[in-house]
């Protein structure tokens, strides 16, 4: 978690963005739905949607979303409250390049959940 932190923190000098908070979900998965530091940033993102613009900086597609849809969805809420997602580390490149590769780090992230989901069936069957 620290190290997630860390490199959303290094996005943030890099790209001279001021952090205004910190949400983080402890030991809940990308995966889930109901997430209260995540529903704490959409709340905190409507109050300001009206006055001022935020980056949203995630570690990695995953911490948003490990499905490559819901990972769409969930950014385009974000848009729709006044948010821009920005993967740490993902810059430089032009906004056609960087919506590219956000879906393929969302795509890969679900992949990765699938492999996970068959090794834990594997395991299951194995007991």
């Amino acid at each position: 978690m620290k190290q997630q932190e860390g490199y959303c923190r290094l996005h943030a000098r890099d790209n001279k963005l001021d952090i205004v908070a910190i949400f983080h979900d402890k030991a809940i998965s990308g995966n889930a739905t109901d997430r209260p530091a995540f529903n704490k940033l959409l709340r905190y993102l409507s109050d300001h949607a009206k006055t001022e613009r935020h980056a949203v900086i995630v570690a990695d597609a995953a911490r948003l979303a490990r499905n490559t849809v819901k990972y769409l969805e969930l950014k385009e809420v974000i848009a729709n409250l006044g948010g821009d997602v920005q993967i740490a580390g993902l810059q430089g490149a032009s906004q056609a390049d960087t919506s590219f590769i956000e879906t393929v780090l969302a795509a890969v992230a679900e992949h990765e959940e699938a492999l996970e989901e068959g090794e834990r069936e594997e395991q299951e069957h194995a007991d």
